[in-house]
């Protein structure tokens, strides 16, 4: 732990704060701390990703990371990611559905068949 505590003294990016979260002890004051970077330095569909997932289950932190990503998704990946993580059956996770077959390229293709709820 001496030596988390010490990169933090030198932790600058979503990606040394994430590396810090995921070696922490889950419920550690040093989780938290990099947990509250993670938040301030998050950015992209990705990192909103893996605060969602450092973020403790069923949160008001899960659902905010979960707003961001909706808001930040523009490629097929980006929804898959939100659809993944969106409540299952729940609004978003169908608008997540409707994005991914509006942004695959290929409507024949079986990863965008299955997504299809009718």
């Amino acid at each position: 732990m001496t030596e988390l505590r010490k990169m933090t003294e030198k932790a600058q990016t979503f990606d040394d704060w994430d590396f810090i979260n995921c070696e922490a002890p889950r419920d550690s004051d040093l989780a938290q701390i990099a947990l509250d970077n993670m938040v301030a330095l998050a950015q992209t569909v990705e990192e909103w990703g893996n605060v969602y997932l450092a973020a403790p289950k069923g949160s008001e932190l899960q659902q905010t990371a979960l707003d961001h990503m909706a808001e930040l998704a523009g490629s097929y990946g980006d929804w898959c990611v939100v659809h993944r993580y969106a409540p299952k059956g729940s609004e978003l996770q169908r608008i997540a559905v409707d994005r991914m077959n509006e942004t695959g390229t290929d409507l024949s293709d079986n990863r965008l068949r299955r997504w299809n709820y009718d």
